[in-house]
């Protein structure tokens, strides 16, 4: 797994895929309902027990920047390439060693 080039560490809990209809919905003059699928996408969430220094400075690096990244992965299709942007990125600090983060979830939505 990659974010914009750099590879990231394989999570232990399996990554998380929610895919994502966007539609719009209208109902005739008749009362049927007319649905327009505009487009499917996707949430990743990818969480972490624990990460080191390293690893925390390349999701906060994207984090903090605030713009779209290229996230690729494997699945049983091959080869995934998506433009993911990162919400939110919660984690807590190690008690013992403050520069460690733990309890790390990492959320992309596709854009």
């Amino acid at each position: 797994m990659t974010l914009n080039g750099l590879t990231i560490p394989t999570p232990i809990i399996p990554m998380k895929i929610k895919p994502i209809r966007i539609e719009r919905k209208e109902r005739t003059a008749s009362g049927k309902l007319v649905t327009d699928i505009v487009a499917d996408k996707h949430e990743y969430e990818l969480s972490y027990s624990g990460l080191s220094v390293a690893s925390m400075l390349i999701f906060k690096t994207i984090f903090t920047a605030g713009a779209a990244v290229i996230f690729t992965y494997n699945d049983s299709a091959g080869a995934q390439s998506k433009t993911v942007y990162m919400p939110s990125l919660p984690y807590s600090i190690h008690k013992l060693n403050p520069l460690l983060s733990q309890g790390v979830t990492i959320k992309l939505e596709e854009i």
